[in-house]
């Protein structure tokens, strides 16, 4: 059963930035792939398929501005565009590769986005491994500081491949330029197991040169949670989120 309400504030899991100019041009990759499966990668106006892409993963070059395992920090990340490049600052984390592994939660906790002109961000946030199958997922996308429009999907995959899209589970569409959120709580596919692969995607419009500013996230919700309702849900949402960043 699906649910969409507006939420009045979102919990982060990341302090700090420490600033570290990145800049990178055409198909660029930091990637280990024998020591980290959790990444983010974005890419412009053509998309993964045929645009410019430029992928981070977790404890490599990219992510020097955090040396903790289950955080990204990338800061001035520029993003190349047919015009003009996008400027990416982006922290998310990933409680699978943290201290507090059994309750899977992907997040972006900040993300800011600026362009020179009218462009599209494409942005994907995905990580592997994730246990155990659980009830349900809430997952959570809002911006205080939107200058365009924002619409995210989540995915669960089979586990074994970074940015797996096998199942969709849920639709966040869309966040207008006055700002808001949306959440949904979907319930874990039939016949599915673990560990899966959790996925955010998401598309940035901007209109003319603009900055914009969002968060998102996916985390699992207990069964007695999914019963009495979203709004207990999203609750206990911000009650992981929390725990989550006192033990990382």
């Amino acid at each position: 059963m699906s649910t969409t309400s507006k939420l009045k504030r979102k919990t982060t899991l990341m302090g700090s930035l420490v600033a570290l100019p990145l800049a990178l041009a055409g198909n660029a990759v930091f990637a280990d792939s024998a020591s980290a499966a959790f990444g983010v990668r974005f890419s412009t106006d053509a998309g993964f398929s045929a645009g410019a892409t430029v992928t981070v993963m977790d404890e490599t070059a990219g992510d020097d501005a955090n040396p903790n395992p289950g955080m990204i920090n990338v800061v001035n990340l520029s993003v190349p565009s047919g015009g003009a490049d996008w400027l990416i600052n982006f922290t998310g984390a990933s409680s699978n590769r943290t201290t507090n592994p059994g309750n899977p939660i992907l997040d972006i906790s900040s993300f800011s986005a600026q362009s020179s002109t009218a462009s599209t961000l494409y942005f994907e946030v995905s990580d592997t491994g994730f246990t155990p199958a659980v009830e349900a997922f809430l997952s959570q996308l809002s911006s205080a500081q939107l200058q365009g429009t924002l619409s995210a999907t989540t995915y669960i995959g089979d586990g074994s491949d970074d940015f797996d899209q096998d199942t969709l589970l849920s639709t966040l569409s869309s966040i207008s330029p006055t700002g808001g959120a949306l959440s949904d709580v979907t319930s874990f596919p039939a016949g599915g197991s673990d560990p899966y692969a959790l996925t955010i995607s998401g598309t940035l419009v901007h209109t003319s040169a603009s900055t914009s500013n969002f968060d998102a996230s996916i985390q699992a919700v207990p069964e007695p949670l999914t019963l009495l309702g979203s709004g207990l849900a999203l609750g206990f949402g911000g009650f992981l989120k929390r725990k989550m960043k006192q033990q990382a």
